[in-house]
């Protein structure tokens, strides 16, 4: 169940109360969705379905926005307030109150295939009641389910587009960051596996390092920690080398210089 707070990935939930606490104004219940993703096949026709909660005391007066991911390049993910996946996602019930201790069914259908067969975004369940805390204030909800709608396995593309390779900090305290544009249209974690070869002060040295597996939104570029350095690598020149991999498979090379303060 996602309420008030889910740290899933790709789904996230928030509540706004202006100018209370968070734990008075919530004591007597509040709005919650489940599942905290849905996902499925994508296909025209119904893709899942959201239940929403009214565990409160009064009327929350409900809408619902299917909306596409916007990714940060540290991985993060949001959803974009300006978009709607509306031409392509429609729920059953995009307004309505519910009583308190209700809950109510919502549809969500694939209406129109998109160009990459697979969409990925969050669907937004805003809340908002008439009755005040307190005199004055106010109860807002913003809740966001995941929304998978993944392409079929003839449809799959596993493609990625080395940017550049970052480094961050010196080569005591830094890192090294893989920057890459998800080319495809999955969201399986990618990962990478590399060596980091040449001369430092003193003769060559080698490094192995494996980046974190990371989910990246399609078309989305994240810098992917790749390595740790911590003193392991004395200033100079390197070598990276390695591939990318998604679900096991080799999608892509990293072939690149960097330079180590």
């Amino acid at each position: 169940m996602n309420q008030i707070r889910c740290l899933l990935l790709f789904a996230v939930a928030a509540v706004s109360v202006a100018g209370v606490a968070l734990s008075s104004a919530l004591a007597a219940g509040g709005l919650s969705t489940s599942p905290a993703i849905i996902e499925s096949v994508a296909k025209l026709g119904q893709a899942g379905e959201l239940s929403v909660s009214n565990t409160s005391k009064g009327t929350i007066y409900v809408t619902v926005v299917p909306r596409p991911w916007v990714q940060a390049r540290n991985g993060s993910v949001s959803v974009n307030p300006r978009k709607t996946l509306l031409a392509y996602v429609r729920p059953s019930l995009s307004k309505f109150s519910l009583a308190p201790g209700a809950t109510r069914k919502v549809n969500i259908s694939l209406v129109r295939m998109p160009a990459r067969n697979a969409l990925y975004g969050g669907v937004e369940v805003l809340g908002r009641t008439n009755r005040s805390v307190r005199p004055g204030v106010k109860v807002a909800y913003q809740l966001v389910d995941s929304l998978r709608l993944y392409p079929t396995a003839r449809n799959r593309v596993s493609r990625v587009h080395v940017n550049r390779l970052l480094v961050r900090g010196d080569h005591k305290r830094g890192r090294v960051l893989l920057q890459v544009r998800n080319t495809g249209n999955s969201v399986d974690p990618i990962s990478a596996s590399v060596r980091i070869t040449g001369g430092g002060r003193g003769g060559q040295y080698t490094l192995g390092a494996t980046a974190t597996p990371t989910r990246i939104v399609p078309g989305a570029v994240v810098n992917v920690p790749l390595a740790s350095l911590r003193g392991s690598l004395p200033a100079g020149s390197y070598r990276v080398a390695g591939f990318i991999t998604q679900k096991d498979r080799r999608i892509g090379r990293v072939n690149s210089t960097i330079r180590l303060p």
